[in-house]
């Protein structure tokens, strides 16, 4: 084999390789339950120590952009803290505003409230 085959047939090779990663095979691995449960175990305690029970109970809408904030950084950091580096941004992001509903919210109803749903009527 010759060097310019050599070279032809390893640079056919390695754009092979990169586009095995982006096939189904390579999707993100989902969170656990029991792992998700930790996560948010965790993040609540580090929110709860920044902010009163009061702040928490009747939150400004300051307070509830500080609180989504800080929820959205501790999640980053206890995902990354596990090791879990394919979780999706995404994913982060909403186990954050699961958070944040909890801790200063109606949690799972603040969904089905406005301004997350606009077909409710007066």
């Amino acid at each position: 084999m010759t060097n310019s085959q050599a070279v032809g047939a390893g640079a056919s090779a390695a754009p092979a390789g990169l586009l095995g990663l982006m096939t189904p095979s390579a999707r993100p691995a989902a969170l656990s339950r029991e792992t998700r449960r930790e996560i948010l175990d965790e993040v609540a305690r580090v929110v709860s120590d920044k902010f009163s029970p009061d702040q928490l109970r009747r939150p400004t809408d300051a307070i509830r952009e500080s609180v989504q904030a800080l929820a959205g950084q501790a999640t980053a950091a206890a995902v990354r803290r596990r090791g879990l580096t394919s979780v999706p941004y995404v994913e982060e992001q909403k186990l954050a505003g699961e958070i944040t509903r909890r801790l200063v919210g109606l949690g799972f109803l603040d969904l089905l409230l406005p301004p997350a749903r606009r077909d409710s009527t007066a």
